[in-house]
């Protein structure tokens, strides 16, 4: 990266890989505004949708929630992880 001063380029790798993509294990599985049964229910996903999980900010959960955009409107919300397939490499 050009500009990047010594140190930067372990930041920058950690940026790229932070996010894991991944598809919804049933129907009618709930993204919601925060990592809670009790939260508000932002949007109900269907079963294999694709969905892109930042596993950064998932860590914080220890990973027992994820945050994740759903692909298919660009809403980023919580789903416990049960129902998240990550994608495997």
């Amino acid at each position: 990266f050009q500009g990047m001063m010594a140190g930067d380029e372990l930041f920058a790798d950690v940026m790229m890989y932070s996010n894991q993509n991944g598809s919804v294990k049933g129907d009618g599985v709930r993204l919601r505004a925060k990592p809670s049964t009790s939260a508000t229910v932002l949007e109900s996903m269907s079963i294999h949708e694709k969905v892109c999980v930042d596993m950064t900010k998932s860590k914080s959960k220890n990973y027992k929630w994820y945050y994740l955009k759903r692909v298919k409107t660009g809403t980023w919300g919580w789903v416990k992880a049960e129902y998240i397939r990550l994608k495997t490499t």
